[in-house]
């Protein structure tokens, strides 16, 4: 069982962490808002429904709606990094059972994601979040829209 100073510590360090990386998690999601609603951007019609305090967000695009999730990981140092979820919504506003996918970053907000020189990609900035978003939307639509049918009868 471990000791009551140390527990304490413990649970300390995650608040403080779990703190840290929310402001990311929330910042990307505004950083993103501004990214892919700005009238200068080529993507249209992508609309954002923050819910942050519930730690999540819902982007809306073509009639489709995918919800990033928010959450803790520990990972190999072991320190804890955000992770964020993608999940679709269905038409009665629930959350699917299907995953789209899935990122964590750290607490310099980088990302596993490479830009093209190599370098992690950030979610702090206008571009990486909205980048990060596209590609979740983008891998939403390949598997929930069907491919149409084009053969004759």
């Amino acid at each position: 069982m471990i000791q009551h100073k140390d527990l304490y510590l413990r649970m300390s360090k995650i608040s403080e962490r779990y703190a840290k990386l929310k402001v990311i998690f929330d910042n990307f999601c505004q950083l993103a808002t501004d990214q892919l609603t700005n009238v200068n951007c080529t993507v249209k019609g992508v609309a954002f429904f923050p819910r942050l305090e519930r730690n999540y967000f819902d982007v809306s695009f073509v009639g489709e709606t995918v919800r990033f999730s928010f959450s803790i990981a520990e990972n190999e140092l072991p320190s804890l990094q955000g992770v964020v979820k993608c999940n679709p919504i269905g038409k009665d506003e629930k959350p699917m059972d299907m995953m789209i996918g899935e990122f964590s970053f750290n607490h310099h907000a980088d990302t596993a994601f490479r830009t093209s020189d190599g370098d992690p990609l950030g979610i702090n900035y206008e571009w990486g979040a909205g980048y990060v978003v596209l590609h979740f939307l983008s891998d939403a639509l390949n598997k929930m829209t069907k491919p149409l049918n084009t053969t004759n009868s």
